[in-house]
């Protein structure tokens, strides 16, 4: 199993914006993305059937576990699995940490 501390992903609502009916990539979730492949460049994409455990940090019990998946597991495509198909199963956890808000992702194969 592997351990992988990284900023927390942008909720769907900043994550997506709609023009003329096409839904499109924002400008900082594209960055965020970079981010987190910069973070992850010298890992190698698992093969096979993924188990996935997240654990969010946010500053205040406010956020959704399900609203910042979404951006998460397409920034971890081609660096800890190659397409995030091969998740297979998810564990998903919030807490609150004020001071160091975070994710956690641990990662099995």
């Amino acid at each position: 199993m592997k351990h992988f501390v990284l900023p927390l992903p942008l909720s769907v609502n900043l994550t997506y914006k709609i023009f003329r009916n096409s839904m499109y990539k924002s400008k900082e979730a594209k960055e965020y993305t970079r981010e987190v492949q910069l973070l992850l460049c010298r890992e190698k994409p698992l093969e096979g059937d993924i188990e996935l455990t997240v654990r969010y940090f946010f500053p205040t019990m406010a956020g959704d576990v399900d609203n910042r998946t979404k951006l998460l597991l397409d920034s971890l495509q081609g660096r800890l699995f190659e397409n995030d198909r091969q998740v297979k199963i998810l564990h998903s956890y919030v807490q609150k940490d004020a001071n160091n808000p975070r994710v956690e992702v641990l990662i099995n194969n």
